[in-house]
């Protein structure tokens, strides 16, 4: 399809909206008068999810003064199994943040922190009601950030449960369920939370449905790789009960269910319990719409399909649930029968675009870890660029140990649009050829052999038999949970990818594992290996569906994006070390939004790595912009810092030169 002029119109929405709410948001950019102070009051900067501020004071003329204001360090001990992947919230002149923890000790840590100087405020142990051998079934312990609203801050913690502490002092709301805390899934039986809750007031709720007169707090759970069945759920922020509760993969006689095996004896009876489909990051929610909108993860298990023959609706999918009650409104799966780990991790965004010949489209739109910017309509889950059926192969030898044959959906959606990062059907100079996108994983190739990915466990387990195939994207590339920023005023969506051919080994199970997951095999790629690792920075014109730039970063950009009216684009960013792979070259960079050019890097102390997005606010007329540094599974550098950047003191003096 040939694609016809188009553009963004005015803002992203709900963004403008949220930050209302909380703060005066007169900023505009390139202007003299700025708000003095403006938060970033949720983990997607608003609810629509753009990590856009509108603070123009730091802009491309004067990022190259950038230096460090502040650094606050948790003080916690960090292992190889721990990532610090914080994104912090600002509210009231306070951040809030998280550290999960040390992976052998049951508890994790929530801080508030002084937003303009960084002196701690307060921190809370949270203890972990679990064994231990529960918590060792996460091969990685993350948290990704809090929920802050009516003088309360949510957080999730790996036991599954969710905990409302006083926002000014850190007590648990005794309050808010049991002590402060809640039980949001059952670690026995393999879930978790790492995802952010996000927090809607009453009054941005439409009238009528379960959820009218309450204040919200919406969470999805984490564990679909121990065969768990994903969920997304909407509490009552004030008292902790549950209000409604969308399950991510249908049971028999749900819509949907009809896309998984109806199997009633067996040890692999009613495979629908062990789907998967986990909503691992925060929805969006557009308040005009009343709609919930949020990705889900891959079908379970992840590389072996072969008793769950079918479509396996909803995983791998962007769905939409009434915000009322928590029923099914539409969704759009991007992969049918997932065995790559495709599953939707980043967050959706919201906004609204005009194509010229076309109505104004209210759209959403998520990097995929296939390579695409879904861009769909938000009433209808439609795609705004056409994404066709095309058969692919389905050519595989894996059987389970009883003779069930795998069975791949012969067709897949092809997206119209510009993919971010290759698909695969290339020939690197070495002669090796990499496969297409949607090729089925094969069984171990005899003799072959490869470092064994999870990516904490590699550094410990060495090399396995490994399919002799590579494929790609990745399992964490296009995007992983990378987030998407958006910069409505350019029309520009900007997208961390990972180019990360992988090899796909399957290993079907001889029984279900339901609560520990055996992953249904394995993935590899080789760390060193320079002609196939990299990372892409993409700005995608959303109206339009092509690429408007695209930089290469050194090494795969994990971390996500963050976007200022000052027409720039933030990335923690790494490159790959020479001397030692798990020992990248970790830095701080911001780009000209409108053309790519990089303007300002910073190079993290000992090579920490952020991999993490930034956020931005302002406190007393002063713009900061701050990020985590903390590493990620297998690098070596680990930590647990925020670094916090704004003007120097020529930066100022060049700043209201320009603004007088």
């Amino acid at each position: 399809m040939s694609m016809v002029p188009g553009h963004l119109i005015g803002r992203a929405v709900c963004g403008g909206l949220f930050f209302g709410i909380l703060s005066s948001l007169a900023a505009v950019a390139g202007g003299g008068s700025y708000p003095p102070d403006v938060q970033w009051p949720t983990f997607g900067g608003d609810y629509a999810n753009t990590r856009f501020s509108p603070l123009a004071q730091i802009n491309t003329r004067n990022v190259h003064t950038l230096e460090v204001k502040w650094t606050f360090s948790t003080q916690l001990p960090a292992d190889p199994f721990v990532w610090f992947s914080t994104v912090p919230v600002i509210v009231d002149r306070t951040m809030y943040l998280t550290d999960p923890g040390n992976f052998t000790t049951p508890y994790q840590n929530v801080f508030a922190v002084d937003a303009k100087t960084g002196a701690q405020v307060w921190h809370r142990q949270l203890a972990l009601d679990a064994a231990p051998e529960n918590l060792g079934q996460m091969t990685q312990r993350s948290n990704r950030g809090v929920a802050v609203g009516r003088g309360k801050v949510y957080v999730g913690t790996q036991d599954a449960r969710l905990w409302a502490l006083d926002a000014t002092t850190g007590e648990p709301v005794d309050s808010f369920g049991t002590a402060g805390n809640i039980q949001v899934g059952d670690v026995d039986a393999g879930r978790y939370l790492t995802a952010p809750p996000v927090f809607v007031p009453k009054s941005l709720l439409p009238a009528g449905g379960i959820t009218s007169g309450h204040n919200l707090i919406l969470i999805g759970v984490s564990g679909g790789e121990n065969e768990t069945r994903g969920y997304m759920s909407a509490f009552d922020a004030d008292t902790g009960d549950l209000l409604w509760r969308f399950f991510t993969v249908p049971a028999p006689g749900e819509p949907g269910g009809a896309t998984w095996p109806a199997v009633s004896a067996g040890p692999f009876t009613d495979p629908f319990t062990r789907g998967g489909g986990a909503a691992w990051m925060p929805p969006a929610y557009d308040p005009d719409l009343g709609l919930v909108i949020f990705g889900t993860g891959n079908a379970g298990p992840d590389y072996d399909g072969t008793h769950r023959a079918g479509a396996n609706l909803f995983t791998s999918s962007i769905v939409a649930v009434d915000v009322r009650n928590g029923r099914y409104v539409w969704h759009f799966q991007e992969v049918h029968h997932d065995l790559w780990d495709y599953d939707q991790a980043a967050s959706p965004v919201l906004f609204d675009v005009r194509r010229e010949g076309h109505r104004s489209i209210k759209a959403v739109g998520a990097a995929g870890k296939t390579g695409w910017f879904y861009v769909l309509d938000r009433e209808t889950g439609s795609p705004v660029f056409p994404c066709p059926e095309r058969k692919v192969s389905t050519a595989t030898n894996v059987q389970a140990p009883d003779g069930t044959a795998e069975s791949p959906f012969p067709t897949q959606p092809f997206c119209e649009s510009d993919a971010f990062v290759p698909q695969g059907g290339r020939t690197l100079s070495s002669g090796e050829y990499i496969a297409p996108i949607f090729t089925p994983p094969g069984l171990p190739t005899p003799n072959v052999f490869g470092p064994f990915l999870i990516p904490a466990l590699e550094p410990y387990l060495g090399d396995v038999p490994v399919y002799n195939q590579r494929t790609e994207p990745g399992s964490i590339g296009g995007s992983d949970w990378t987030p998407t920023s958006l910069n409505a005023h350019l029309g520009l969506a900007f997208i961390g990818g990972n180019v990360l051919p992988m090899r796909y080994t399957s290993h079907p199970e001889a029984s279900p594992t339901a609560g520990v997951g055996s992953l249904g095999g394995w993935i590899s790629w080789t760390l060193d290996d320079q002609l196939l690792e990299a990372g892409t920075l993409t700005a995608m014109d959303v109206a339009l569906g092509k690429i408007r730039w695209q930089v290469k970063t050194g090494a795969p950009a994990f971390g996500g994006t963050c976007a200022t009216a000052g027409d720039l684009v933030f990335l923690g960013e790494v490159d790959t070390n020479p001397k030692d792979a798990l020992v990248p070259l970790s830095y701080f960079s911001a780009y000209d939004a409108r053309t790519g050019e990089r303007l300002f890097r910073f190079r993290f102390p000992n090579d920490v790595p952020a991999l993490v997005p930034c956020v931005s606010y302002s406190v007393d007329g002063e713009q900061f912009v701050s990020i985590a540094v903390g590493g990620l599974p297998p690098y070596k550098t680990k930590g647990n810092m925020i670094y916090t950047f704004g003007l120097s003191k020529a930066g100022v003096q060049d700043r209201d030169k320009n603004n007088r």
